[in-house]
């Protein structure tokens, strides 16, 4: 906590008596605030406060396995924000958007969106009753122009955000999105294997035989492009998930109406950020992703000047109109 607040000029917050062991006299890192009628941030703590996660399956475990993961997701109470912090949230969400705040950003350190089962249980798809609790009430009380702008897992992807009232049920449609933002940088190498790398070699290399075999792992890595290896990845994910009843990644054919400008809703062989711009007047929101190469350590060593000049591209950008 002290390395925390020491990279992040923040002030000292407590919460007073909850009446909530977790939260009573501790630490408040949870923030909202506004930019006049354009936007509200929200910007969520979600490690001190949470349930152990569930133990993580292989991608390749039998359905009986994977039922029962899905099912012990929506075990009532189990949560990621603590009580307090979640009705926080939601207070000052109703307070945005009855105050006229058209876009409200959610900060949250992991994706809301649907990622399936490799490592599920250490986000919010392995809190999946919260998810649910949180999502249902952004539906339910008609709040406007959610996003959520996420990290954790190394890449950028953009998803529409849906949920379930239980395991194996319909997912339920919301004008929610996610836009996971890259990694400014990260160790690409971390002991053995690809641990670390960007989102879209990490899935490449975790990826079972049995799921992606190593022809075409071998393919992937004789693709020329960039965007043919997102392509790549893009359809991992799809194909994922598919069995799940989740949506595909992107915005197409969501209900939102959204419009891609360049590239596409997924990058994940870059270092990058997410600007985010509310248009005067219109209110559109443009979402522009930018990117630099990723490079390793001894990259960097042996020549950091090269590195420090590597000229920021654009990866993706699309536009929302808001309701």
């Amino acid at each position: 906590m002290r390395a925390f607040q020491a990279y992040n000029p923040i002030r000292d917050d407590f919460y007073g008596n909850t009446t909530d062991p977790r939260t009573a006299n501790e630490q408040k890192l949870y923030r909202y605030n506004t930019y006049g009628s354009d936007a509200a941030t929200f910007v969520l703590d979600l490690r001190s406060f949470r349930d152990n996660s569930l133990k993580s399956i292989a991608e390749t475990s039998d359905q009986a396995t994977v039922n029962k993961f899905l099912n012990d997701a929506f075990t009532p109470n189990r949560t990621m924000l603590g009580a307090v912090q979640l009705q926080d949230l939601k207070n000052d969400l109703l307070k945005s958007q009855q105050n006229g705040i058209t876009w409200k950003v959610i900060m949250s350190s992991d994706p809301i969106q649907n990622f399936g089962i490799p490592v599920a249980g250490d986000r919010w798809e392995g809190y999946a009753a919260e998810r649910t609790d949180l999502l249902r009430f952004i539906k339910e009380n008609n709040i406007k122009n959610v996003v959520f702008a996420t990290g954790d897992f190394h890449g950028y992807v953009v998803n529409n955000v849906t949920y379930q009232e239980a395991a194996g049920q319909p997912q339920i449609p919301t004008d929610v999105i996610d836009v996971m933002t890259s990694p400014v940088a990260i160790q690409l190498n971390i002991g053995q294997g690809p641990f670390a790398a960007p989102f879209g070699p990490a899935t490449v290399a975790f990826t079972p035989a049995a799921l992606l075999p190593q022809s075409e792992k071998d393919r992937y890595n004789s693709l020329p492009t960039r965007e043919q290896k997102d392509a790549f990845v893009r359809n991992i994910l799809d194909t994922r998930t598919a069995p799940l009843g989740y949506d595909p990644v992107g915005l197409e054919g969501s209900g939102i109406d959204a419009k891609l400008l360049q590239g596409q809703y997924l990058g994940v062989h870059t270092y990058g950020w997410n600007e985010f711009e509310i248009a005067p007047g219109t209110q559109q929101l443009l979402v522009t992703t930018y990117g630099v190469e990723p490079y390793t350590q001894p990259q960097l060593d042996a020549n950091p000047q090269a590195i420090i000049n590597q000229k920021p591209f654009i990866v993706s950008q699309f536009v929302v109109n808001p309701k």
